[in-house]
């Protein structure tokens, strides 16, 4: 149940994190790059203590690596443009960068170094919600992506499915956040507005509910923010 609480906290800890912007910053550069586009995504790469890369994803559909001391472009790779080469998230891993495009249409994976493409995978159709990496034992092997009505688990070597689950209730459950604790399970949570949330724990092994919990929503909705 520590785990369900875990992400609860979670969930409801990203609708503030984006808030944190330091006001004596604003307008103070070393370097300033402006020819990519309105930044979506940013990550540093953390693989190396000695890297200096710098990882945006842009509302220009561009996805590009930067030199964080001097802001000289490394690479960068540019997508179709309009929706269908819109980049949804990015997530990172060691030398892997994730990204699902389209709308949860393509599940990509880039080598960080060099820019190329390790991967690409065609999703089942359905509005995408969020991606996670998952972990077993710190050990990551696979993402899951969900959907409006579904959650998928990929292998993190080819991007092939491993399963593809249909959550339940989505005439009434809005699904919105996907998150791995490390163990033999993928946690999904969902909103039912002004009522509750509803957390499902699937199994890694073969996609089936292992439990499900109801939580009184006592706190504000995100859409009342």
């Amino acid at each position: 149940m520590s785990k369900l609480t875990s992400l609860f906290v979670i969930f409801f800890s990203l609708f503030f994190m984006s808030e944190a912007v330091f006001e004596d910053q604003v307008g103070k550069f070393d370097w300033r790059q402006q020819y990519v586009g309105k930044t979506l995504f940013a990550h540093f790469d953390s693989h190396s203590q000695s890297s200096k890369k710098l990882f945006l994803v842009t509302d220009k559909n561009i996805f590009a690596s930067f030199n964080s001391r001097t802001g000289d472009l490394i690479w960068r790779h540019v997508d179709k443009t309009g929706p269908e080469g819109a980049i949804d998230t990015l997530l990172l891993h060691g030398q892997d960068a994730l990204m699902v495009v389209g709308d949860g249409r393509l599940l990509r994976s880039w080598d960080t170094n060099i820019g190329g493409l390790n991967w690409e995978a065609v999703l089942d159709t359905g509005s995408f919600q969020a991606a996670c990496f998952v972990a077993v034992q710190d050990t990551v092997k696979h993402v899951a992506v969900l959907k409006k009505a579904a959650i998928s688990l990929h292998y993190l070597s080819n991007g092939h499915q491993k399963w593809v689950e249909n959550l339940p209730d989505i005439d009434t459950v809005q699904y919105q956040a996907v998150y791995s604790g490390g163990e033999e399970e993928v946690y999904v949570l969902g909103v039912v507005p002004n009522s509750h949330l509803t957390i499902i724990a699937y199994s890694l092994e073969d996609g089936e509910i292992i439990k499900q919990v109801m939580v009184k929503n006592s706190v504000v909705s995100p859409h009342q923010m």
